[in-house]
């Protein structure tokens, strides 16, 4: 081979968005199927169908977290679910200090409300 065809390596960077919790304003109730995120709407097979009750019957209550983002405005709070939030244990901690625990289990739908002072 000669001399222009070289190979060179392409550098690929896997670049990552990283956004950061400034703080956690509210949670609640949610229901998510085992397999939630595979559904894809439009599939009306009947086995399709029969795999969506399935998951119906799979699903399970979880806690679901209204986060407000440092640097964003509150117009871009979402609600993430806690697997997102791994790496937010102490803000946790402290959201769940602050409204209180207990071990009740909760309808869907329940919502917890941090107080304004706490979330300024």
């Amino acid at each position: 081979m000669g001399k222009g065809n070289k190979s060179k390596k392409k550098v690929e960077e896997s670049e990552s968005e990283v956004y950061h919790v400034e703080v956690i304003t509210k949670a609640r109730v949610v229901v998510y199927s085992a397999d939630e995120s595979s559904d894809k709407e439009g599939d009306q097979s009947s086995s399709r169908r029969k795999k969506r009750k399935k998951k119906k019957e799979k699903s399970e209550a979880k806690w679901e977290y209204c986060v407000k983002w440092a640097g964003y405005d509150s117009e871009a709070n979402s609600w993430e679910p806690q697997e997102n939030l791994e790496t937010c244990d102490r803000l946790l901690g402290s959201f769940w200090e602050h409204v209180g625990m207990d071990n009740q289990d909760y309808p869907v739908g329940y919502e917890v409300v941090a107080k304004d002072y706490w979330i300024s």
